[in-house]
């Protein structure tokens, strides 16, 4: 017997009700959750669309078989609240690191990602010593000025005692 109607659960959340939280199973929880995702997102075939992906590409990315992808896209089986989840994850980091892209990976789990990366960390090696060598030369250079000024004060102070 279910203790809320479904338009009751559904207030959980949308609004996080915490009186409805308390009486739902965690496994409610996650279904209501995961339509909400898919309310956001789209069905499965509308995220691997806007992904790029084929099916076979989908499939291997998510470790599934793909007649198991063929049964949750027809609505022969209904897909687990998780895959809904892991999805908007994915279409997350895609949306703040483009080169994490799922194409951007190959068959081989090599990426372009990790060629990028090391180019990234030589150029920050080389970025960090120009810095080095440029707050090297500031602080000589404001030494110089520093002496150079005192040397200014002095003379100054001289011709005004003198006058």
């Amino acid at each position: 017997m279910d203790f809320f109607t479904e338009e009751r659960k559904q207030d959980f959340i949308v609004n996080n009700d915490e009186d409805i939280q308390r009486h739902l199973s965690a496994r409610e929880k996650n279904e209501l959750t995961a339509k909400l995702i898919k309310k956001q997102i789209g069905d499965l075939e509308q995220i691997r669309l806007h992904m790029g992906l084929n099916k076979k590409r989908m499939c291997e990315l998510l470790l599934l078989d793909p007649s198991t992808w063929t049964r949750w896209t027809t609505g022969k089986t209904e897909p687990p609240p998780w895959l809904y989840r892991t999805l908007q994850w994915g279409l997350a980091v895609m949306e703040k690191h483009p080169e994490f892209h799922p194409l951007m990976i190959r068959q081989d789990g090599d990426t372009k990602v990790h060629e990028n990366l090391i180019n990234i960390e030589k150029s920050n090696k080389k970025l960090s010593e120009e810095l080095f060598e440029l707050r090297r030369k500031l602080k000589f250079y404001g030494y110089a000025l520093l002496c150079s000024l005192s040397g200014l004060l002095m003379i100054f102070t001289i011709v005004w005692i003198a006058v």
